[in-house]
């Protein structure tokens, strides 16, 4: 990102600072700023590891007389975003690609179908077939585990457990819906999650709980402190994965018999329509991306490469960057 037009024309009018984030901690980003111009207006400069990322412009302003206000005021101002709303742009993005991808595929979407007090984020209809998908729009480096597959079969137990559901959703009982998690981030093996490879089969509720919060205490560890705010997230998901295991487990929570890991594209039609014998479908993002590939929907597939690979500092710079409704 760095090297632009708007970077070579900069020239600064103070040192480089921290930018921290708004909070009592005032938690660093891992990013300095710098105050400068470029031509005739006021901007702002980041730099990551000394290198320039990007530059921001006043598109108004042409003195930093009586400017001299919060940092993140301008950031807003000058076109970027916060982090919750960079988080907050991910899943829209996500949930936008989806969207298209099941619309192109002859599917209708019904978004967050109220599943007694939980929400999926979609659920996909056509003719007598339905599947309810939950999206983990995560960096692509970040682990999508335990608990985020844990969530997945709390939906697949409370339809099962509850056939009124169904009705509720004009669905054929005769064919029942399929459960299937679709993710940026990375997916490990089913050998490499508890559910599947018998770690937690023999153990209580809260030997289960216990063994989740060590095993990513012990992930964290490896990965050491990052004093990025990618790293910083990441951290944050696997330090209280165990809560939201815990959170997901307090429902029924059998696991669904046939369970599919999708390591090959196939478009999602055939998977929900004519693998009758599978229950629950798990697509890591480099299967998706192929997916999207394949469907000949190369935008949605670009966007979501970028929101893969997109840092979350790029996002908060950069509001545009996966902006996949605001596009052309």
């Amino acid at each position: 990102m760095g090297d632009t037009e708007n970077d070579q024309k900069f020239h600064p009018i103070a040192k480089k600072r921290p930018l921290t984030l708004e909070n009592k901690w005032n938690t660093p980003t891992g990013l300095l700023f710098q105050k400068g111009m470029v031509d005739s207006h006021i901007a702002i400069r980041f730099f990551r590891n000394n290198k320039a990322l990007k530059t921001l412009v006043s598109e108004n302003d042409t003195t930093w007389v009586g400017r001299e206000t919060n940092i993140w005021n301008l950031i807003y101002e000058f076109g970027g975003q916060s982090p919750d709303h960079a988080r907050c742009q991910r899943e829209t993005a996500l949930t936008a690609i989806l969207h298209t991808y099941l619309r192109a595929i002859g599917y209708t979407v019904t978004e967050q179908p109220q599943l007694n007090e939980t929400t999926p984020d979609v659920l996909a209809a056509k003719g007598p077939y339905s599947c309810f998908i939950e999206l983990k729009a995560y960096f692509g480096r970040t682990i999508v585990g335990e608990a985020e597959i844990a969530q997945l079969i709390k939906y697949y137990n409370i339809v099962h457990s509850n056939p009124e559901i169904m009705k509720t959703f004009g669905m054929n009982s005769a064919i029942p819906p399929k459960f299937m998690l679709i993710t940026s981030g990375k997916l490990p093996a089913m050998k490499n999650n508890s559910l599947f490879n018998g770690e937690l089969s023999s153990l209580s509720e809260e030997k289960q709980i216990e063994f989740i919060k060590k095993k990513y205490q012990d992930i964290i560890k490896k990965m050491g402190y990052s004093r990025y705010l990618e790293g910083r997230d990441t951290r944050n998901i696997y330090k209280f994965a165990w809560q939201k295991y815990k959170k997901q487990i307090k429902y029924k929570h059998d696991i669904p018999p046939r369970v599919d890991f999708i390591n090959h594209p196939r478009k999602l039609d055939y998977i929900i329509e004519n693998q009758g014998s599978i229950d629950m479908i798990l697509v890591p993002a480099n299967v998706f991306s192929r997916i999207l590939w394949l469907s000949n929907l190369k935008r949605e597939r670009f966007y979501f490469e970028r929101l893969c690979k997109s840092w979350l500092s790029q996002l908060i710079l950069d509001k545009g960057l996966i902006d996949y409704l605001g596009s052309s």
